[in-house]
């Protein structure tokens, strides 16, 4: 027998992103700590939620006996049961790798800008490497296909992330790229950001770094931050 109910309340933090009329976003605001309220809809076997209070949005799980139904995946949000604030589109079963939000135009996606499989991978996953790590991460306005923020990433063998690539930031010639130090232990011991070189390697112009000296437990024995070539923070020995 089918029966709804109502859990407790829920404590969490909102986020809010806010949108300008030409789709771009303005830097999220935060809405205090609030009781938001999590409807559950108990049918057979599943109980998942429902809506969100106050916030107000349905959640919406797809075409009944979908896949993402059958998976109780959440397929978008519904503001006031017509607008589509949301869409998700998965890989397995909870990976997101496309985000699209119709009212500002702009699509989270991890199948790259490139038609077709990746000769690397073999796959239309131009995002996700053969680890199924994230290599490629595009936000772009699917009115004018132009990118609003892309970045790629690379690692090493232990998977740690050695660079970081803005190629938004790159293109209006901002130094946003990072490059990271790993000591023996896989520990991160420095960043410096500017723009990488041609194979990813090397930072040239550094206009921000960092560097730690760890003990062996992991503990900072020693900070340093510079910015444009000054140092201008030092905790502890060199």
């Amino acid at each position: 027998m089918n029966k709804s109910k109502s859990r407790a309340p829920i404590r969490v933090m909102a986020l809010v992103a806010c949108f300008e009329a030409n789709g771009l976003v303005r830097p999220h605001e935060v809405v205090n700590w609030r009781d938001i309220r999590v409807a559950a809809k108990v049918s057979g076997t599943k109980s998942r939620k429902r809506s969100l209070t106050p916030l107000r949005p349905s959640i919406s799980y797809g075409t009944s006996g979908g896949i993402n139904d059958s998976a109780s995946r959440v397929d978008g949000l519904i503001d006031g049961g017509t607008t589509t604030l949301v869409n998700y589109s998965y890989l397995g079963m909870a990976s997101a790798v496309q985000v699209t939000y119709p009212e500002p135009s702009i699509q989270y996606t991890l199948l790259g800008s490139s038609s077709g499989n990746n000769p690397t991978t073999g796959d239309i996953y131009w995002g996700l490497d053969l680890f199924g790590r994230i290599v490629d991460s595009r936000w772009y306005n699917t009115g004018t296909n132009a990118d609003v923020d892309r970045i790629q990433y690379g690692y090493n063998r232990a998977s740690n992330r050695i660079w970081r690539k803005n190629l938004v930031a790159t293109a209006a010639g901002k130094p946003f790229d990072e490059f990271y130090h790993n000591d023996g232990l896989q520990r991160l011991k420095g960043m410096q950001r500017g723009t990488l070189n041609g194979s990813n390697t090397a930072i040239g112009s550094a206009t921000f770094g960092q560097c730690w000296t760890l003990d062996p437990t992991g503990n900072w024995r020693g900070f340093n931050e510079a910015s444009t070539g000054v140092r201008i923070v030092q905790m502890g020995p060199k």
